[in-house]
């Protein structure tokens, strides 16, 4: 696909060839996390909020925003979790910071799912710098977020944001 920005470019409800491999590859990806984390009775990531409470949903140039994932517990029993933020990057020319790099998200009952804004109103804090040159009107940039139970153990899932 040329500009990546229709699955549908033909205008009609069905997918390119382009966008049905997109569309598969990404469902499986996803598949795959979530059968395997119900295999192993873990915790799997399932959304991410960022700046929800008063701002527009996104991370602009100079902003400090509160970033929220919530988590969901496949396993038979209560999970206490934590997590701590890392490697936060993207394109050059801007300065990317984690001011704040841990979160929580209490008891998580299992089958349940538990953010941190919700839980514990303790989450991660990102900020970004407002560049000399802006490296285009729209980009992406990501973070690692390692989370662990009570006991210290990894949570199978901890993940690229």
């Amino acid at each position: 696909m040329a500009n990546n920005s229709s699955s549908y470019p033909t205008g009609d409800s069905h997918p390119s060839q382009a966008g049905n491999l997109k569309a598969t590859g990404e469902f499986v990806t996803v598949l795959n996390t979530f059968y395997n984390a119900w295999k192993a009775g873990t915790m799997v990531p399932q959304s991410l909020a960022v700046d929800s409470v008063a701002g527009n949903g996104v991370l602009d140039p100079g902003e400090t925003v509160a970033v929220s994932p919530t988590w969901m517990n496949l396993s038979a029993a209560p999970v206490t979790l934590t997590g701590t933020a890392s490697s936060f990057v993207g394109p050059p020319s801007a300065v990317y910071s984690l001011p704040d790099t841990s979160a929580a998200y209490g008891s998580i009952a299992a089958g349940a799912s538990a953010s941190c804004a919700g839980a514990t109103a303790n989450c991660y804090l990102l900020q970004v710098s407002v560049p000399a040159t802006r490296p285009s009107v729209h980009w992406d940039a990501s973070f690692t977020e390692d989370a662990v139970d009570r006991a210290g153990q990894g949570v199978d899932g901890s993940h690229r944001r």
